[in-house]
């Protein structure tokens, strides 16, 4: 059997980016995929796909100001399809990280800016 699948992709972010959909005819189980298509190809594609969420986690993550030891244990261990538990980012954790990236410019507004609304 298959199954009508709609795929849209736009380019920008502008409401009237422009964009395309099309309909595909693929398989409706992970069985019809693997014989429609092989196995390493379907474990590449799962890999593949992972691999960015993955990605979008360790950003996530280094954004909280977590060490690359607190990244390893809360991710090294992730299964597939198993949502990551929300957390609220530590304002002062993601300044520390981001004032490394800052020119010496962008360093003294940021502390102006602070002392200004601390008094």
């Amino acid at each position: 059997m298959s199954k009508t699948y709609e795929m849209t992709a736009k380019v920008g972010k502008e409401s009237d980016a422009p964009t395309a959909t099309i309909n595909w005819e693929g398989p409706e189980t992970v069985e019809e995929a693997i014989e429609r298509f092989g196995g390493e190809a379907i474990l590449s594609n799962a890999i593949s796909n992972f691999t960015v969420t993955m990605q979008g986690r360790i950003r996530s993550l280094i954004k909280q100001g977590k060490t690359q030891d607190e990244i390893q244990t809360a991710l090294g261990s992730m299964a597939m399809g198993v949502s990551m538990p929300r957390s609220s980012a530590d304002p002062i954790a993601a300044v520390k990280a981001k004032i490394g990236t800052m020119t010496e410019e962008q360093k003294a507004a940021l502390l102006a800016e602070l002392r200004k609304m601390a008094s």
